[in-house]
This record gives structure tokens, C-alpha cells and sequence, in this order.
């Protein structure tokens, strides 16, 4: 069995979602443009969002490991944290996703792989939350639950970098 250090692991995904955040807002102000357009503020908002709550949910362990508590209060606790900030703005990244899928920038098959990638970390946290842990292990169910998030981030930073790029000519 290898093994392998879970509150590790989780310092290095808040350390990935920071950077995701860092760096799109600074290829937001490498842009160019004086002022940016609600189209790229909207993503950029929606990303940095998402960026803080994976930064957040990643920390929140490693935190309460500090308290010393038993395992399976620490991970139970973390994912009821987990299910608040987590669920607690997804109404509004909606509505911001659904608007910038109208836009033609972000489509309607990424905005629904978005929505499965959110589904998938929401039962992850529920299902450490109610103990009842895939394979009896919470630090990897828990940790199963953020790789959906940074997966969303990659495709929001993507297609945020993508925006900026002016148009192909096929021609």
C-alpha cells in the first residue's frame, strides 16, 4: 500500500488553486485592454470565487488537525464546512456561468460538465459528512470531493485565457 501524507496533499490543491487565481488575474491585466469587458469580469470573478473556496475547503483539515481531534470528527466536520461554503454561493457562479454560455465563450456542453464536476464534489463531502466514507477512507473520499473543483478551475482558466486571444483566421 503506499502511502501517502493527505494534509500534504491538500496544502499542494490550495497551493493549485491560488495559483489558478493568480494567474488569471494577471493575464487579465496583461490583456491590454483599459477597461475590461463584463464578459471577462464575470469570468474572472466566477474563477477567483472558485480559486477561494477550493483554497478554503483544502486548508479547513488541516486546520482542524490542530485541534486533535479524532479522525473521523475531523473529516466529518471538515465536510459539513465543506457542504456550507461550498453550497453557499453556487447560485451565483450559476447564474454568472449561464450568462458567459450566452455569450458563445463558454459552451453549453462545459457549462453541463461543470454542473456533473459540482454534483460529484457535493456527494463526495455529503458522503464523509453522513460517515459513510468510499472505501472507509474519509481523507480520500474528502480529497475526492476537491479534485472536481480544481478540475472546474482548469476549465475556467482556460477558457478565460481563451477569451482574451483574438480570434483564428481559418483563411
Amino acid at each position: 500500500m503506499i502511502n501517502v501524507d493527505i494534509f500534504a496533499l491538500l496544502q499542494t490543491v490550495a497551493t493549485i488553486a491560488v495559483t489558478f487565481a493568480g494567474f488569471g488575474a494577471i493575464a487579465s491585466n496583461l490583456h491590454g485592454s483599459s477597461t475590461t469587458s463584463p464578459m471577462h469580469a464575470s469570468q474572472l470573478r466566477t474563477m477567483v470565487e472558485s480559486s477561494l473556496i477550493a483554497m478554503t475547503l483544502a486548508l479547513a483539515p488541516c486546520g482542524f488537525a490542530l485541534f486533535e481531534m479524532p479522525e473521523q470528527t475531523l473529516w466529518r466536520t471538515s465536510s459539513i464546512l465543506a457542504i456550507v461554503v461550498f453550497a453557499a454561493p453556487q447560485p451565483g457562479l450559476i447564474r454568472r456561468l449561464r450568462i458567459v454560455a450566452r455569450t458563445g465563450n463558454f459552451p453549453w456542453p462545459l457549462f453541463a460538465a461543470n454542473a456533473l464536476l459540482f454534483g460529484a464534489t457535493l456527494a463526495m463531502f455529503l458522503l464523509c459528512a453522513f460517515g459513510a466514507p468510499l472505501a472507509g477512507n474519509y481523507g480520500a473520499t474528502y480529497f475526492a470531493g476537491l479534485l472536481p473543483v480544481l478540475i472546474v478551475e482548469a476549465i475556467l482558466f482556460s477558457r478565460l485565457i481563451l477569451s482574451f486571444l483574438p480570434p483564428m483566421n481559418t483563411d
